[in-house]
This record gives structure tokens, C-alpha cells and sequence, in this order.
């Protein structure tokens, strides 16, 4: 079967019997969003519109695609002071990336692809903080620091490349195809509109926190085959086996004969199903095997043994019961349950009774064995007991996890710009309206590059997002003017309280009284955390729920007393960070969200 997708390449346009006709020219090879166009323009000329994916931008890179490199995995690596060298590794990791790292337990063989784990092999969640020059490979725990010495395989779980793949970074309206050879150029003559973004991965938290996964615990279900669980199954048909039929010395075809018990093997086998009895080992057990004479080497077995191992298996079983038992826990490794206990009624051995009467008998006895199913009789699987917890950090400590806490990970639009210069007028319009001395923003070679001199030519910075919270909240952005706006955030940082215009993040505050003891746990995962609240003049015991305003509550101020609060002073915050090579991430001003911090003397209109 052949199939074969299309691709759009021309749209026509008719209105009031005029046509306009739109090229898709240039796709991206990854995404197969169009980067070129043209389309006819009133007098009947080409204009070209270029887009160009962000993640063409070198800086932009972990904007990528996941596929690039989720799965790979490198076995028997050396992590010494949480560095791994490997040859070429950037081709291989991303910063980002969230990787399980294995400590094999060597005495277990494995399969040569290194997908088979032992059972006492440890694994570790790490994340790759850096790649530097190319070859060291810097490793971190949970909490920030170093991962622990010691040889690993490392498998990437969660890539670095966060798909954002089709976020564009450039935009631009041209007179002329920028199409040169094999390259993408923005003729600086053609030039009837240009814009930029420029994007960053690194953002601001309210307080430092680290994140503890949450607790799992095995939880197994029975394995639910024709509405009976496989516990009952496997009794009826050991049952059957045992009592009903000949074990030691004839098979019997369970297709016809047990067809409830052998429910749970139509899976594993096919054909004509015949188990044969038989008595070996010496741990004085009776073996029941599945035989498929289609299929020789499918087969199943169905091991009974005494549980005491001592007691010889007896040649004559009365009855058989599986025990009811519940499998909640499982077992230590959460694997499935292939073992189950019972009790067995058989005929001892022969007595000769003192009554001539009475002759030979064989006494009544029970004993206790265990059975070995070649199906699992409960399936189980780890599951989280409860969520994850969010814990505060100790006061003084600046190492943190960015991946864990949000700061670092996140690819959100930091600034965009747009190309203010003089246009050129010609006699006729057909030729007007291109800039006249237009420099592009961008390198004309791939991947792209910012260009050198951009801040002091015609580009201008017309917005910048100043302060993101870990919500992908805005909540303090620049204008062209530089001008600020800001936000504020309460009742858990769920609700906007306040927004003022000309003035920055920690310089407005709002107290209505409503939300000091608010607690709203889905939407404010720091509520177990005292964080620095960003404008409350005192304690909710204070405020008085029997007078208010337009709210709940409201502030008692006695006569003769006055409620007083000092804060910080309000410190501008450095510019962009720019991320340098480390082996850990130690947190700076760049990164706490002040609570408020008024500017002195400073006006507000």
C-alpha cells in the first residue's frame, strides 16, 4: 500500500473579479510550515513574505525537536565530580535534558542492546546542566548538586529540545525573492517590513523550592480473564488436573475438557492444547507441562510442590483449594505474581488396621503446597500513592535544580523589536514604501546569529518581558519608551489583585485583607512554604470578619495605635542572564521575584 500526502502550493483569491493568487515557495524540511511566500500585490508585482523559525537561531536551539535525541542511550559511563567525557557529545545531549541513570548490577546477564535491567539495579533521575566544549558532559541531582561518582548507563528520558518548532523569531515583507543560491538573504533594498523576537529559557521563581517526586508504591490487580480473576481459574484447572484426570501417566486435552482454567493460556499457545503429568525433582513436586505439538518450544508449566519440601508428593490427590489471597503489595520489585499457595487433601500411606474387619487404609491428610502459574496471576505495576511535594529550601542555600524549579527550561519570547528608519518615495507608488538603509537583524549564514551592531542601529526594542513568574505569567514587561507594566498576584497566585502602568513588579502593592489564610493547593504548590508575602502590613488574626467594606474582612486599627511595616529598597534587576559554562546552578538576584521594594522618592502619576 502506497500512500502519498500533498502539500499546499497555490492559493487563488476572487473578489469582485479580481484575483490574487499566493505561492507557498520554501517549506522547512522538519516542520513543513511554509518560511517563503509570495503574492501579487495591487499593481500586479510579486511581494515576498519571510519567516524564519526561531529555532534557526543558534541561541534558540533547545527549541528543536524532541526526536532529536529522546532514547539515546550510552552504557558504562564514568561520572567522576558529576562530569562524564564522551567524544562529540553535543550531538547526543542538550542541556535540559532529563536522564535516568542505571548502576547495573554486573552479575546478571543482560541483553546486548542494554534493555534488559536487573533486578538490584539502581536507577537515578538526573539532568544534564551542561555540555561544555563539546565533550564534558555535566550531570546534577534532583537537588542541584553533582551527581555521585560512579559508572552509569545513561538513557535520555525527557529531551532537552522542548518542540517548539514552529515559533517564528523574524518576519519580513519584501519587493524582491531574498532566494540566493542555496541561502536565505533579506535584499537590504527590498525591505517593506522587518521584526524580530528574541527568546530566552531563563526565567524567574518566587522562592526557592525544590521538588520531591512523589512516593510509589507496587499495586497489583488480578488478571481478569472471562469475568473470573486468574486465581480461580488457576484452582479450578490444578483442580481438575490433580483430582479428575491421570497426572502421572496420560494427557488430556484441556480445549475440550477444561475450557474455563485454560482461558488463561489461549493466549500464549495455539492449536490443540495437551498437558501431560509427570513427578521429578527432588524437591518432591508435581509438574504439570503444556505441550504444543505445533510449536514444540511453547510450553507452559505448572509447577505444584510441599511446601515443607520434605513431604513426598502423593499418587493420590482428593482435593485442591487456591488460596483467596489479596495481591495490594505485590512483591519487592513490583513484578507480576506467578506464585500462589494452596492446600491439598490426599490419601497417606497404607495402614493396617488391628481389625481384621477393616483390613488396609489410607488415612486422610492435608498439607499445604505452593503452585507456579507460567501466566502471571496478578498483573502489577508501580504507581504514585500520592503527589509530589514541593519543599522549601534551607535558608542560605543557593544551589538548586533550574529544570526542577522552572528557571531554567522554559523557552518564553523575551524581546521583540521592529525596524524604524525613513522610506523611500518614489514618483510612482508602485516603487515607494521600502526602508532606505534597511541591515537585518539577523547573519545571513545558517544556523542564524543576531548581528553584531543591532542595538545601535535602526532596530528598536518595541516590548521586553522583564519578569515571568513560574506560571508563564507576565507579570512586569518594558515598552518602547520603557515605560513598565506590572501585575500582581493573589489568593495563591491564582488572581490578579493589582495591574499599574509606568511602574515595575515591586513597586506596586494591593492588601484587601480577603486572602491571608487562602489556601487553594492545586493552583499555589508553595502554599506549605512561608513565603515572604509581597505586601500584607500584618497577620490575618488582626483583621476583623464582622466590619467590612466591599469584602470579608478589614483591618482593625485601634485609636492611638497604627500598624507600621519596613521593606526593602527597590534595586533595578540586571539585564539578561547569560548562561556561562557550570557545573551547577547557584542562584542570583536575577532569579527571586522581590516582593515589594519601593523606589524613593520616586513619583508615580
Amino acid at each position: 500500500m502506497i500512500y502519498r500526502c500533498g502539500l499546499l502550493e497555490e492559493t487563488i483569491a476572487f473578489d469582485n473579479g479580481a484575483q490574487i493568487s499566493t505561492h507557498n515557495l520554501l517549506r522547512d524540511r522538519e516542520s513543513g510550515e511554509v518560511v517563503l511566500q509570495d503574492v501579487e500585490n495591487e499593481f500586479g508585482d510579486k511581494q515576498y513574505n519571510l519567516t524564519y523559525p526561531a529555532r534557526w537561531l543558534a541561541a534558540n536551539s533547545g527549541m528543536n525537536g524532541a526526536y532529536r535525541n529522546t532514547g539515546v542511550q550510552f552504557n558504562q559511563q564514568n561520572v567522576a565530580a558529576g562530569t562524564v567525557t564522551l567524544a562529540n557529545a553535543d550531538k547526543y545531549f542538550r542541556q535540559g535534558d532529563e536522564v535516568v541513570c542505571i548502576s547495573r548490577d554486573a552479575g546478571i546477564p543482560r541483553s546486548t542492546d542494554g534493555t534488559t535491567y536487573g533486578s538490584t539495579d539502581t536507577f537515578t533521575t538526573a539532568w544534564i546542566m551542561n555540555v561544555d566544549e563539546g565533550q564534558y558532559v555535566r550531570l546534577i541531582d534532583r537537588a542541584g548538586n553533582k551527581l555521585r561518582d560512579g559508572r552509569y548507563d545513561i538513557r535520555v528520558m525527557r529531551s532537552g529540545y522542548r518542540n517548539i518548532i514552529n515559533m517564528p523569531t523574524g518576519k519580513f515583507s519584501l519587493t524582491a525573492s531574498p532566494v540566493s543560491g542555496n541561502r536565505l538573504v533579506v535584499p537590504e533594498n527590498n525591505v517593506l517590513s522587518a521584526e524580530a523576537t528574541e527568546f530566552s529559557n531563563h526565567w524567574q521563581i518566587y522562592g526557592l523550592f525544590e521538588s520531591a517526586p512523589p512516593v510509589y508504591s507496587c499495586s497489583c490487580s488480578h488478571n481478569q480473564i472471562t469475568k473470573r480473576n486468574a486465581v480461580d481459574l488457576l484452582g479450578e484447572l490444578v483442580s481438575k488436573l490433580l483430582t479428575s484426570g491421570d497426572y502421572k501417566r496420560r494427557g488430556i486435552n484441556l480445549n475440550s475438557v477444561y475450557s474455563a482454567g485454560v482461558a488463561m493460556f489461549s493466549g500464549r499457545f495455539s492449536g490443540s492444547i495437551v498437558y501431560n503429568g509427570s513427578l521429578s525433582g527432588s524437591m518432591n513436586r508435581g509438574t504439570v507441562v503444556g505441550y504444543n505439538s505445533t510449536n514444540p518450544e511453547q510450553q507452559c508449566e505448572l509447577d505444584v510442590r510441599m511446601q515443607d519440601g520434605t513431604t513426598f508428593f502423593p499418587d493420590s490427590v482428593l482435593t485442591f483449594t487456591i488460596d483467596s489471597r489479596s495481591f495490594d503489595d505485590g512483591d519487592g520489585d513490583c513484578n507480576d505474581i506467578y506464585t500462589a499457595t494452596g492446600t491439598i487433601t490426599y490419601l497417606g500411606a497404607p495402614v493396617v488396621s488391628q481389625s481384621l474387619t477393616s483390613g488396609i487404609t489410607r488415612p486422610r491428610l492435608t498439607a499445604r503446597v505452593t503452585i507456579t502459574s507460567c501466566v502471571p496471576l496478578a498483573n502489577c505495576q508501580t504507581a504514585p500513592s500520592g503527589r509530589g511535594e514541593v519543599r522549601c529550601l534551607a535558608s542560605g542555600r543557593t544551589t538548586i535544580n533550574p529544570f526542577v524549579s522552572g528557571v531554567l527550561g522554559n523557552w518564553r519570547p523575551l524581546k521583540s523589536w521592529v525596524f524604524a528608519t525613513t522610506l523611500n518615495h518614489e514618483e510612482h507608488l508602485r516603487n515607494s514604501g521600502t526602508y532606505s538603509n534597511f541591515s537585518n537583524f539577523f547573519t545571513n549564514n545558517f544556523p542564524l546569529r543576531i548581528a553584531s551592531g543591532v542595538a545601535s542601529s535602526n532596530w528598536k526594542e518595541k516590548s521586553m518581558l522583564t519578569v515571568a513568574d513560574v506560571f508563564g505569567r507576565a507579570i512586569e514587561s518594558k515598552d518602547a519608551l520603557g515605560n513598565y507594566r506590572a501585575e500582581l498576584y493573589g489568593y495563591g497566585f491564582s488572581l490578579p489583585i493589582a495591574t499599574a502602568s509606568n511602574a515595575q513588579h515591586g513597586e506596586i502593592a494591593f492588601d484587601g485583607f480577603e486572602d491571608y489564610n487562602f489556601r487553594n493547593q492545586p493552583s499555589n504548590p508553595f502554599n506549605s512554604c512561608p513565603l515572604p508575602a509581597h505586601f500584607k502590613p500584618t497577620e490575618f488574626e488582626a483583621c476583623d470578619a464582622t466590619v467590612s467594606h466591599t469584602g470579608m474582612y478589614s483591618l482593625v486599627v485601634n485609636t492611638g495605635t497604627s500598624v507600621t511595616c519596613k521593606y526593602a529598597k527597590h534595586f533595578d534587576r540586571p539585564g539578561p542572564w547569560v548562561f556561562t559554562n557550570r557545573a551547577v546552578y547557584n542562584v542570583d538576584s536575577t532569579v527571586i521575584i522581590s516582593p515589594f521594594s519601593p523606589t524613593p522618592d520616586k513619583i508615580f502619576s
